[in-house]
């Protein structure tokens, strides 16, 4: 018969091995996604591609705390209520799924499509109100990539930081860097294309 330290120590590691499986799916979903995107996206010849893994660490970091809470949670709930910790384990899985698409929506990064004269980007999330988490808007938005017309394009700011943002008959949509080289990388790929008479406002200090 199993003493409680053995039973303890039983459970610690199907616990372990529980976060651990949610990796798996993760990595999965993860690459599954971006090779989607890559197919809907990159499908042409004539595209620039800024590519900034830096964004990543925003989601990365997301999941790491997600399944340290599912560790905690399930470790809590494990020896009394294991029914409770079964939900916490479903629902745990399928935010992972979603995060894991937006580790993908991130690295792809943003988009020049010279062909198609648009600019697709992952969704500026900053502005959200409280009503776009109440009705889940922010998880449909880790899935998916935004797009401008060029041409619709009427003026481009950058601020102090690594921001550059888009005006037009759209409003204003931001696209996020951690670098300022590859802001100004993609703030030139869009330039390029842009008509005349956009205006480009400087609006860093340093």
């Amino acid at each position: 018969m199993a003493t409680a330290k053995q039973q303890r120590e039983s459970n610690a590691a199907i616990v372990n091995a529980i976060c651990l499986l949610l990796f798996a799916p993760f990595l999965i979903f993860s690459a599954f996604k971006f090779f989607s995107l890559k197919r809907q996206y990159m499908s042409g010849n004539n595209f620039h591609r800024v590519i900034d893994i830096g964004t990543i660490k925003q989601p990365m970091m997301a999941a790491v705390g997600l399944v340290v809470m599912a560790y905690i949670a399930i470790g809590i709930t494990y020896d009394s209520h294991r029914n409770l910790s079964v939900l916490v384990l479903a629902i745990v899985f399928v935010l992972a799924i979603f995060m894991a698409q937006w580790v993908a929506v991130k690295y792809i990064g943003a988009i020049i499509d010279a062909d198609e004269r648009v600019v697709f980007f992952p969704p500026d999330m900053q502005s959200y109100g409280v009503g776009d988490y109440v009705t889940l808007k922010f998880l449909k938005d880790m899935t998916r990539l935004d797009m401008v017309r060029i041409d619709d394009i009427q003026r481009i700011t950058r601020q102090v930081g690594k921001r550059l943002y888009l005006h037009g008959p759209f409003g204003s949509r931001g696209i996020f860097f951690s670098e300022k080289q590859k802001r100004d990388e993609c703030m030139s790929a869009i330039q390029q294309l842009a008509k005349k008479g956009v205006i480009m406002y400087e609006l860093e200090r340093a």
